[in-house]
């Protein structure tokens, strides 16, 4: 691939948006696909009012003159919208279902080599990126798994001796991550009807920490409890802090102040585990729950 010289750079930015792409890849005697990749890389596009692009829109319509009858137009869209039986419908659904995808690699397999030379491609690509690029990349990812309710990490906990389920706590089936956040659960709910509190919920809210390049780029604690007299706090259950959640901890006190977050680290927790662990509704270490 041949290297863009300055020069040719320059005369790119000027001429491109105002020539088009035939006349600037004949100037610069490139490509037309080389002078439409390196303009997308640099941003650059059509300027919709100058007279190159007014003239180029003008002949593609006069083009385009008597290639469809107005009247043909209009029977296409009346019958696309017409609605179909459901003999058409159970037909078009067993050809979706038995086309092949396209660009699917399920079930195959790659050699050692194979795998390696995606993973150095993958890793130059990161290097490649900005900060800033960084940080949208991981905002966005981390944004997708919160819409979905698919968290990093939900599922692949190595050798833990609980690796994740449903359960129902007080009516509402939750998919909790811990036998920890399971009996705080309960122990949230025997407040609840009790009344000493008036709701909790599980991850209910996620705060994102603004501006951020690296790292923890946002923050899902486990529970929100809101109290008789409106006030909220967030409870975090953590038996131990690895270098990750500690710095989300510390967003947590820079980007959003005046939020109320507890921490139920291990301590706090043998002691709800001292007090309530003979009740019904908590789960014993021993549990063969999944």
């Amino acid at each position: 691939m041949a290297t863009w010289e300055q020069p040719e750079l320059d005369l790119l930015r000027r001429f491109y948006p105002t020539h088009g792409l035939a006349w600037t890849a004949a100037a610069l005697g490139r490509t037309a696909r080389a002078v439409a990749g390196k303009a997308s890389q640099l941003g650059l596009k059509q300027d919709r009012s100058g007279a190159f692009f007014q003239e180029w829109q003008a002949r593609s319509a006069a083009g385009k003159l008597g290639c469809k009858r107005p009247d043909r137009v209009e029977s296409m869209r009346a019958l696309g919208s017409r609605p179909k039986t459901a003999e058409q419908r159970a037909k078009l659904s067993a050809a979706k279902k038995g086309r092949k995808p396209q660009c699917s690699t399920a079930g195959m397999t790659f050699s050692p080599e194979v795998r390696a030379r995606v993973g150095a491609g993958v890793r130059m690509a990161q290097k490649r990126m900005t900060a800033d690029e960084w940080q949208a990349r991981n905002a966005k990812s981390a944004k997708t798994r919160a819409l979905n309710g698919t968290k990093l990490g939900a599922f692949n906990r190595g050798s833990a001796s609980w690796k994740c389920g449903w359960r129902t706590v007080g009516g509402q089936r939750v998919f909790f991550r811990s036998r920890w956040e399971v009996n705080y659960a309960g122990y949230l709910q025997m407040l609840l009807d009790r009344g000493v509190i008036t709701r909790w919920e599980h991850e209910p809210q996620t705060f994102w920490f603004e501006g951020v390049k690296r790292g923890a780029v946002s923050y899902l604690p486990d529970f929100r409890v809101t109290y008789p007299d409106g006030r909220s706090e967030f409870h975090e259950v953590k038996g131990w802090f690895d270098a990750r959640s500690k710095t989300k901890v510390r967003r947590m006190a820079k980007y959003h102040p005046t939020v109320v977050l507890r921490v139920i680290d291990a301590k706090a927790y043998r002691r709800l585990q001292s007090d309530y662990g003979t009740l019904p509704w908590w789960e014993k270490e021993s549990s063969a729950h999944a």
